[in-house]
């Protein structure tokens, strides 16, 4: 059964590569409304909006974070609240790659926050992203988000 879940998984993001295929040159309209996504998710979550930020998402969109996968904005919508309520804060993306073909394009960039830390002090928290946007009335909304977090290497012991 899970091998077969993961089939599926890795159908509904190959598909849209295949479409990507035809790639073209990403019009200054397109650049500015797929950068204008991650202002306003990082807008939304930094106002502790989660149903704004997961209204960004198509209905039937695709989160693979580091733990598992989970689909549908209502899912996307529980979890950025659960973020949030345990403290999640200083939201902030960068978009590195824009590309366009149709009506799907994909991104990469990096982001960053603040989480609590130990004592009560917050503490950063960064990671890579990469999306695959689809127009949908109009407008871009992200289809498939993929995101890691990068762990800092251990610590250096001061003796050798």
């Amino acid at each position: 059964m899970m091998h077969v879940a993961r089939l599926a998984l890795v159908a509904a993001l190959l598909a849209p590569a295949a479409a990507l295929a035809g790639e073209t040159e990403v019009s200054a309209a397109d650049r500015q409304a797929i950068l204008d996504v991650a202002k306003q998710h990082d807008a939304a979550l930094n106002r502790s909006d989660a149903a704004a930020a997961a209204a960004l998402f198509t209905d039937d969109a695709l989160v693979v974070p580091p733990g598992p996968a989970f689909a549908g904005r209502e899912a996307i919508q529980q979890d950025l609240e659960k973020g949030i309520k345990s403290g999640y804060a200083d939201h902030a993306s960068t978009v590195d790659q824009i590309h366009v073909s149709g009506d799907l394009a994909w991104t990469t960039g990096g982001w960053s926050m603040t989480v609590p830390g130990p004592d009560g002090a917050r503490r950063a928290v960064h990671g890579n992203y990469s999306t695959i946007d689809r127009r949908d009335g109009g407008a871009w909304k992200v289809r498939a988000l993929t995101y890691n977090v990068i762990v800092p290497p251990p610590a250096q012991s001061a003796s050798k």
